[in-house]
């Protein structure tokens, strides 16, 4: 999916290591219930994406920079999108999504992929 005007694409890999750095982004998860249950990310903060769509989340409270994930990415562009609309700055999107970060894996298994 190709991000919104002016939307970075943050690679798996960069991500990573920001995230051990000393001011790391948050996560926004918009993956479904079902497959946050399968793996959850250390530290994301769930967002259903359906609340997205129906305008029931509170974007006011949001601050900082953070980077919005999904499977592929494709949900993620959608929500950064929505979630800019709704006055949200300083966002990108895990490029790929939670699926580009298996396959840079050489075993392909996620869920021992530590962010």
């Amino acid at each position: 999916a190709r991000p919104p005007a002016g939307l970075p694409l943050l690679p798996a890999a960069l991500l990573k290591a920001r995230r051990a750095g000393g001011d790391p982004p948050r996560l926004i998860d918009v993956r479904t219930a079902p497959e946050v249950a399968q793996f959850s990310l250390p530290g994301a903060e769930h967002l259903l994406f359906e609340d997205l769509i129906s305008g029931n989340f509170d974007h006011h409270r949001q601050t900082g920079e953070a980077v919005v994930v999904c499977r592929s990415g494709y949900r993620a562009a959608i929500a950064a999108a929505l979630l800019m609309a709704g006055g949200r700055t300083n966002l990108s999107i895990l490029a790929g999504g939670l699926e580009a970060l298996r396959k840079a894996r050489s075993d392909h298994r996620l869920e021992r992929f530590a962010l």
